[in-house]
């Protein structure tokens, strides 16, 4: 592979890992088709908020993946506090059919990200949400792209949505090259 080619990969990586906007707007445009969502658990917990008291959860373990060619994009954990999120958002994360960062731009909400950590973690440091160990659905060998960030929302200061993302290592190898140009000869 040529330096060109390497230091594009690197650019695409970075925006992709420090992107403070939507992830999903990102990976649909390296891969050159429609995503789509496929939920592997969505569990309900509580966790202890810092006024005391306990505050609801939904825990998700999700895929996202292209809907065309199914190539597996990202494997992702999120924890959804309902109680510091839209309703209608609530109810679409409930339903379990889009992911989270289409249901945010299809219904026009503001909302604000921070990023808490990304870069590269080697496989046995791959962990979920809960810090427990996990295995990822795609192939890799040495090291895979992460980022985890918490989503905040217009109407309170509190984050309702925490999320890590690992990034399928082969997703570059995967891109979809645009079309060359048509050009049309026209005789008069």
């Amino acid at each position: 592979m040529n330096h060109l080619a390497d230091v594009y990969k690197d650019v695409i990586y970075k925006l992709l890992l420090t992107s403070n906007g939507r992830t999903t707007d990102i990976l649909e445009v390296l891969a050159g088709e429609d995503l789509e969502l496929k939920v592997e658990n969505q569990t309900a917990g509580q966790v202890n908020a810092d006024n005391g008291r306990l505050t609801p959860y939904i825990y998700r373990e999700s895929h996202i993946i292209t809907k065309d060619s199914k190539f597996i994009l990202s494997h992702n954990f999120a924890k959804i506090y309902p109680e510091f999120i839209p309703n209608e958002l609530g109810n679409k994360v409930s339903g379990k059919t889009e992911g989270i960062g289409k249901s945010i731009k299809n219904m026009d909400i503001i909302s604000t990200r921070r990023i808490l950590e990304y870069g590269w973690k080697y496989c046995p440091e791959i962990v979920d949400l809960h810090g427990n160990t996990s295995h990822l659905i795609f192939e890799v060998s040495e090291k895979v792209p992460f980022k985890e960030y918490e989503i905040s929302f217009e109407q309170n200061g509190r984050p309702g949505i925490h999320l890590l993302e690992y990034f399928n290592p082969a997703i570059l190898n995967n891109i979809a090259l645009p079309s060359e140009p048509k050009v049309e000869l026209f005789v008069k």
